[in-house]
C-alpha cells in the first residue's frame, strides 16, 4: 500500500542546447502539501539525423530553485497511478520552451548518462527512507547539463513517481 496518492509526470522531450544547466521540468509544492519523489528517470534520445557530440556526458540534477518562473512549455497535468480520482496538488510545467527565472539553489540528487541515444538511468528510493522530500511552497527542477556540447538534434527526457 502506497504512503500516500501516486502519481507519474513526464517532461517530454527537450532539445538539448548549448553547454550550461538548462531546467527541463519544474514543480510547485502548495503551501497545504509537501510532494514526495519515489523514482526518477532520466534519458537521451535522437530525433531523426540526430548526432551526439563525442565522448559526451549528460549530467541531470533534481534541485530547489527560488525565483519567478517564465516561459515552458506549459502546464503538465500529472497522471493518477493509483486508485485515487484526486487532482494532484504539485503543479508541473514542461521545459519544451525556455523556462527563465529560475536560481538553482541545494541539489538533492544527480545522475551523469552518456550523451548517445538510447542511454538512461532510473533512481528509485525506498518509501518511507529515501525519497526525495519537498516542503510546502517549495521550487523545485529538474536540469540538464551537457558541458561538452549538444550534439546535432538530441532530446533529454525526464520522468517521475511521486506521492502526496
Amino acid at each position: 500500500m502506497p504512503a500516500g496518492r501516486p502519481y507519474f509526470v513526464s517532461s517530454g522531450l527537450i532539445a538539448i542546447s548549448g553547454t550550461s544547466a538548462v531546467p527541463m521540468l519544474y514543480g510547485t509544492t502548495t503551501s497545504t502539501a509537501d510532494v514526495n519523489i519515489a523514482a526518477i528517470r532520466v534519458a537521451c534520445e535522437a530525433a531523426s539525423g540526430g548526432t551526439p557530440p563525442g565522448n559526451a556526458s549528460l549530467l541531470f540534477q533534481l534541485a530547489v530553485v527560488t525565483g519567478s518562473v517564465g516561459g515552458g512549455g506549459g502546464a503538465i497535468t500529472a497522471a493518477h497511478t493509483g486508485t485515487s480520482t484526486q487532482a494532484a496538488n504539485t503543479t508541473f510545467i514542461s521545459g519544451s520552451t525556455a523556462l527563465t527565472g529560475l536560481t538553482k539553489s541545494t541539489v538533492i540528487w544527480e545522475h551523469p548518462i552518456a550523451l548517445t541515444a538510447g542511454s538512461s538511468w532510473e533512481d528509485t528510493f525506498v518509501p518511507g527512507e529515501f525519497e526525495r522530500n519537498f516542503a510546502v511552497s517549495v521550487q523545485f527542477a529538474v536540469y540538464y547539463l551537457a558541458a561538452n556540447g549538444a550534439g546535432t538534434s538530441m532530446n533529454a527526457k525526464c520522468t517521475m513517481d511521486f506521492l502526496e
